[in-house]
């Protein structure tokens, strides 16, 4: 017994010396100046693995921690650059790890990530010129430009500053005219449906004013109907939307009105409840429903359920997007499912008397000209059920076109 605690003692012994040989023979100077140039020349995964020895063996180096960072950027490989910066902020939390950590949410398009990390950042560096143009931009791609604008007249006459004015300024626009075309095609029973709408866009200090006209085409018919939305803004993290519309009593309800609460919660989530009154002749239809939205890096998913009461009938139905955002907030594409009768987009009474529904929808949103001129197209299909329990086939397109200025 004794000779085998000594053989064991010996072993571990011999393993330390080794290590410790090991470590030794390393020179970090020398390694972490080999994986700088191979970042240097793009040889990122060569870089990495220099790194991850060097850390290995000296984990306290700041330096080799921040490069392999931005090494993982640069490569795009945007989980793994959290990771690491995430290890930086609770050991080393500089501006330079703020700065980078910042960059990263943004050019993976986490705009609400992004906006709280880099605020965070100002709280402990609230001088610092290179996060105040980071959170500028931020603000302006979470839809926020004036108070990105503001930000950066503040910090005038900064060069930084006022070359970013320049690239902002025509995205504060306060009115945009938008114009869109709706087309459906049915295996049976239904003639094709147009549904044209134009509406106006007025951004003031209480919130977004909206005024639409829609005109369609369906059960050979031809109605009319004018609406107005409003979207105050309570507080911060707070809106409301209203809704009010009249038309001529054909296809579209004789009358409408609507209101829904959102309420932003933490940096990524947002909640929402109201409902909506439909007024036909002589039914009335009251649309209860509620949403919760989070932001996950790039991608945006909410769902929402409905409560339509008919009839003194009630019927449930869910709503589901996704949406992906390639380059900032107007370039993007979504995808919907839908199942019960979710009334998403209520014009007629007929629809609202569906059975069942199932809907599975795609568009996509580009922009053009400094993001003033903004691009849309949908697709979807759509397998109704209706009381006389026929089941139709529908195909729609809708095409749509967004002018700011």
């Amino acid at each position: 017994m004794k000779r085998l605690t000594i053989h064991i003692t010996l072993f571990f012994l011999i393993l330390a010396t080794s290590n410790q040989l090991f470590c030794q023979s390393i020179n970090a100077d020398s390694l972490y100046v080999t994986a700088r140039s191979q970042a240097h020349i793009q040889q990122y995964d060569a870089a990495i693995a220099s790194l991850r020895v060097l850390l290995a063996n000296y984990p306290e180096r700041y330096d080799a921690h921040l490069l392999l960072c931005s090494v993982y950027s640069w490569e795009q490989k945007f989980e793994q650059a959290r990771s690491a910066y995430q290890v930086l902020l609770e050991k080393y939390p500089t501006v330079e790890v703020y700065r980078g950590a910042g960059r990263v949410e943004m050019w993976d398009v986490a705009w609400a990530d992004a906006l709280a990390l880099i605020s965070r950042g100002l709280n402990n560096y609230p001088r610092d010129t290179v996060l105040t143009l980071l959170k500028a931009q931020t603000l302006t791609e979470l839809g926020r430009t004036e108070e990105g604008i503001t930000l950066l007249e503040e910090m005038l006459p900064s060069p930084q500053a006022d070359s970013l004015l320049q690239e902002l300024r025509p995205q504060n626009t306060k009115n945009a005219i938008r114009a869109s075309y709706y087309y459906a095609n049915f295996n049976e029973v239904f003639t094709p449906w147009h549904i044209g709408s134009l509406e106006y866009e007025r951004r003031t200090k209480l919130g977004p004013v909206i005024a639409r006209l829609s005109r369609a085409r369906m059960f050979n018919q031809i109605g009319q109907q004018a609406e107005l939305d409003f979207y105050p803004k309570i507080a911060s993290r707070t809106y409301a939307y209203l809704n009010f519309g009249i038309s001529d009593r054909t296809v579209f309800p004789n009358l409408r009105w609507g209101g829904e609460l959102f309420q932003g919660i933490g940096a990524s989530t947002e909640i929402s409840g109201g409902m909506r009154m439909l007024f036909f002749e002589p039914t009335t239809v009251r649309i209860y429903t509620a949403q919760i939205g989070h932001y996950a890096g790039s991608h945006w998913i909410s769902a929402r359920a409905f409560l339509t009461n008919i009839q003194e009938t009630s019927n449930a139905a869910g709503a589901f997007t996704y949406r992906k955002f390639i380059r900032h907030s107007d370039h993007y594409f979504s995808l919907y499912a839908n199942y019960g009768n979710a009334p998403i987009q209520v014009v007629s009474l007929p629809e609202i008397l569906r059975v069942n529904t199932q809907r599975l929808g795609l568009d996509y949103k580009h922009d053009f000209w400094q993001r003033t001129l903004l691009v849309r197209l949908m697709a979807e299909y759509q397998w109704e059920e209706y009381v006389e329990l026929r089941q139709v086939n529908r195909w729609g397109i809708e095409f749509g076109l967004e002018k700011r200025f």
